[in-house]
């Protein structure tokens, strides 16, 4: 078994950033924003209140879960199992679901989300002064 300390990195910085325009499914973003609140609420009970440093924190717990992830489907293809795929949305049902959950959102959250949004929009030459953002 592979320790995670040991685990070498199969994926860069670049690589990841280059899939923002693909990556995100509303589910993704939901469980993303439910990994997000869940954290927040564990690390409001501690005394270390660095904003970046938690910040870092949560990307990194975010990035686990996604090696984490990818090993129990790998583990569960191997044994044999079907993973149920889900019906794919539309782009509206898309945009539907992600406005409803960035309403959910507060002010702080709204602004980081917008920014990755608009930095994801400006790499692929996208306009944004129109958007309901």
């Amino acid at each position: 078994m592979i320790e995670k300390k040991n685990t070498p990195i199969m994926i860069v910085p670049e690589e990841i950033v280059s899939i923002c325009d693909r990556a995100g499914t509303i589910d993704s973003i939901n469980m993303a924003r439910l990994i997000e609140q869940a954290f927040m609420e564990l690390e409001s009970t501690k005394t270390c209140h660095d904003q970046t440093w938690n910040y870092y924190r949560l990307i990194s717990t975010i990035y686990d879960a996604g090696r984490i992830q990818g090993i129990r489907e790998e583990r569960a293809h191997r044994r044999g199992a079907t993973i149920s795929k889900k019906k794919e949305l539309t782009r509206e049902e898309q945009t539907q679901r992600i406005m409803y959950l960035y309403d959910q959102m507060n002010d702080e959250n709204k602004l980081k989300f917008q920014r990755i949004v608009f930095e994801c929009w400006k790499e692929q030459g996208q306009s944004y002064e129109n958007s309901k953002l």
